[in-house]
């Protein structure tokens, strides 16, 4: 049985749940053979489908965000289209969150974690010779067409422990470009860098987020699993002298995180490499902070995202507050570390003071970069549902008016027009941008040339055109 996976938007930080699903099934079932096709923005689809094809796959996998999902479900198509007989099985948190979106191209998804359930359908493959219809009602954590309708079976319990779950079968990546010298963790210096995840999940459930509807609860790889996977790495490539911790969050668990320098101090493997973490403001103190700093964590990520109290609390819950973030911010600097800040504007009931606040916020703190986003609606999050009933978003939408990837699309949807209007938003998005600007590195030649390897020469060449007429004006 052979699968090729196809991640839709190649980026810096490649698509480890491809990885995970490969490692999961080849330990049980030697004879799967596994693939993985990377796409830039804007590649011809149907160029694409004939490069995935070409390597004569029986189930074509493909996880879905809802960003670029809108490609996706084209592309499901155009795969059928071409070999009306493969198999296409989507997975990832898009599927998950919006079951009933599942495309006319595409035979089944897996909802949530995917491990378990990919396996029993390779399984199923490789002892029938396919997927039988009437057996896919009993296979727990999918949707699937039944004729004109779509069934949804049981959600799938969690694997556990999580250390069960196999390191990542990096064979399937292009090892070589991934850990090339890159500007990685954003910062104005080339690394060579790669990524590592020792969770899944979040111990909280911020309104804005898809984590909690993929993963369910967190759950933590033990102290000794995430240093093993650190030294295997290391090992493997020697090159390597970053790694971008990508858990949702890295430090929600204090006692793992005492563990985990102990060891990496102990086997001296924080010599020569460098880290970056997702943090969290209100976890944030002094012990946490030289804990990190031990390590050679260079720069923590947070997503502050408002400067203003009332927005914070309804995108946060109310777990954290203005002060942590201003204090986060203040201590991280102070220790000697990066900080990367993450906003956001136009969440529904955001006022101009709002957001004047939170440009404020990124003027005034030091951040060794800084990312701005237009608050979007994602499904199976608060905030999805909040919209949902205003009118705002629905299940059978235009999935490019959620495209946040795309920095420049025109179809970004704006979900706050009663409070600020969009002319006036576009303003101050643009004001915020620039605030943001002042603290990002500024890419050289050799950093623009390195786009051409994330996106299509179409788009690379638009983008270039845009960026020549805003400096021209």
């Amino acid at each position: 049985m052979r699968v090729t996976f196809v991640n839709m938007r190649r980026e810096m930080y490649p698509l480890l749940g491809a990885c995970y699903m490969s490692a999961y099934v080849k330990q049980t079932l030697a004879s799967v053979e596994t693939s993985l096709v990377e796409l830039v923005v804007n590649e011809d689809l149907h160029a694409a489908a004939r490069k995935i094809l070409a390597l004569d796959p029986d189930v074509v996998g493909i996880t879905t965000f809802t960003v670029g999902y809108y490609d996706t479900m084209a592309l499901c198509g155009i795969l059928k289209s071409i070999k009306p007989d493969v198999q296409v099985w989507l997975g990832g948190a898009h599927i998950t969150s919006v079951p009933h979106t599942l495309p006319t191209g595409a035979d089944l998804g897996i909802i949530g974690e995917g491990e378990e359930t990919f396996l029993e359908l390779c399984r199923l493959w490789e002892n029938e010779g396919g997927i039988p219809a009437n057996s896919l009602s009993e296979i727990k954590g999918i949707c699937y067409r039944d004729g004109s309708d779509i069934r949804v079976t049981e959600r799938r319990g969690l694997i556990s422990p999580l250390d069960s779950i196999p390191p990542p079968d990096l064979s399937i990546l292009d090892m070589d470009w991934y850990i090339k010298e890159k500007k990685f963790f954003l910062l104005n210096r080339y690394l060579r860098g790669f990524v590592l995840l020792t969770s899944r999940g979040c111990p909280y459930d911020c309104r804005f987020c898809q984590a909690a509807v993929q993963w369910g609860k967190c759950r933590y790889n033990s102290a000794e699993r995430v240093v093993s996977e650190i030294e295997a790495l290391r090992r493997k490539y020697r090159k390597i002298n970053a790694i971008n911790i990508i858990d949702d969050l890295f430090i929600g668990s204090i006692k793992r995180l005492r563990e985990i320098v102990r060891l990496i101090r102990e086997k001296k493997l924080h010599d020569g490499i460098v880290f970056n973490i997702n943090g969290r403001a209100n976890l944030i103190n002094e012990e946490v902070l030289e804990l990190l700093k031990s390590i050679n964590v260079i720069q923590i990520s947070y997503g502050f995202e408002s400067a203003s109290e009332r927005v914070l609390s309804y995108l946060k819950g109310g777990t954290v507050t203005v002060e942590h973030n201003f204090r986060a911010a203040e201590l991280t600097n102070g220790i000697g570390m990066g900080v990367g800040g993450q906003f956001m504007l136009g969440t529904p009931g955001e006022t101009e003071q709002d957001i004047l606040s939170t440009i404020d916020f990124i003027r005034r703190n030091p951040m060794s970069h800084a990312h701005l986003s237009v608050t979007t609606p994602l499904p199976g999050t608060v905030l999805w549902q909040d919209c949902k009933q205003k009118g705002l978003v629905s299940d059978d939408m235009d999935w490019r008016k959620l495209d946040f990837g795309l920095p420049d699309n025109p179809s970004l949807i704006y979900v706050n027009d009663d409070s600020v209007p969009k002319e006036k938003f576009t303003t101050f998005v643009k004001d915020a941008q620039e605030a943001c600007a002042r603290w990002n590195p500024k890419p050289t030649i050799r950093d623009y040339l390195g786009y051409l390897e994330l996106m299509s020469l179409r788009e690379f060449i638009r983008k270039g055109a845009r960026k020549l007429l805003r400096l021209l004006k």
